[in-house]
């Protein structure tokens, strides 16, 4: 098939973040299995040939013009959209509260989102937490055809044949930011001392609040994640809102961590979360899904 990926960074040049990851999985299998897949980014939107195309498939989007976004889709002969988190229907993203006014007075969804969902033919969500939560805004989208779908883990980084020794009592962590539960997460580090944590990406701002047992690593680069995650005995991620899927989570688990999550972690709605060959399985097999989804 002839197709056409829009997504707002070329995940091919720079792989980015958990998005741009799980793109990129996406789009090497469709080649793989002899799809002619093309990328365009903002930088090189154009309306040509969009009716060549057998399906257009919208990622992440946000830095494309609407009227440009609008006009593709409905050119498309079929569109599906690959959702990663909420920003048709929701300004915050992530951090979609899911209150009643998020389905009477929205004014994302009344301005930008039914109009988005009135060219889409096909959805892909990234769990049942994930479309219940569209769902809870835009109960119209019942009827749309979809599957579930993890984001797509490449199981063998984890195929590490050196011991690496795992230190008990340590917890690690991933960018403590509000909607990944800084207050949360700065409650728990206070009542347990008895741990050390070390946490991924910039330090908060209240850094000054946080206890002695709390360090931050900084940036890490995504091929050494697998191993600093080997090395602690404990994850957290404990998000004050849903989150669709949550990657951190499923690969501390990979890595043989026990987790330290609650209700939003998107990835825990799955019925084969606690089974470890099954998730697996499912994660590796993802682009396998998300492919069969697309040509049927």
């Amino acid at each position: 098939m002839q197709i056409l990926f829009l997504q707002d960074y070329n995940f091919l040049a720079n792989p980015g973040g958990g998005a741009e990851l799980s793109d990129g999985l996406i789009f090497a299998y469709g080649l793989e299995i002899g799809h002619n897949v093309n990328l365009m980014t903002p930088e090189q939107a154009t309306l040509d040939n969009i009716e060549a195309y057998d399906c257009l498939i919208v990622s992440n989007a946000t830095r494309f013009k609407a009227e440009f976004l609008f006009e593709a889709m409905s050119r498309a002969k079929k569109t599906v959209f690959y959702a990663h988190d909420f920003w048709d229907i929701c300004k915050w993203r992530l951090y979609k509260n899911n209150r009643e006014t998020c389905r009477t007075k929205c004014p994302r969804i009344n301005t930008f989102g039914k109009q988005f969902w009135g060219n889409v033919d096909g959805a892909v969500w990234l769990s049942s937490k994930h479309r219940e939560s569209y769902l809870f805004s835009m109960p119209e989208l019942e009827s749309y055809p979809y599957i579930l779908m993890p984001s797509p883990i490449d199981i063998t980084q984890f195929d590490i044949k050196e011991e690496i020794k795992r230190v008990p009592n340590t917890v690690i962590g991933n960018n403590i930011l509000p909607f990944k539960g800084a207050k949360e997460i700065l409650k728990y580090c206070r009542a347990h001392q008895e741990y050390t944590f070390n946490f991924i990406g910039a330090e908060p701002e209240n850094i000054s609040e946080f206890p002695s047992n709390v360090n931050f690593v900084g940036r890490v680069n995504h091929k050494d994640v697998p191993r600093l995650l080997m090395s602690h005995q404990y994850a957290i991620e404990l998000p004050t809102t849903v989150q669709p899927f949550e990657r951190f989570p499923c690969e501390a688990a990979l890595a043989g961590c026990e987790l330290i999550i609650n209700d939003n972690v998107g990835c825990s709605s799955y019925p084969w979360f606690q089974d470890y060959e099954q998730m697996k399985k499912e994660v590796w097999t993802a682009p396998k899904k998300f492919w069969t989804f697309i040509e049927g």
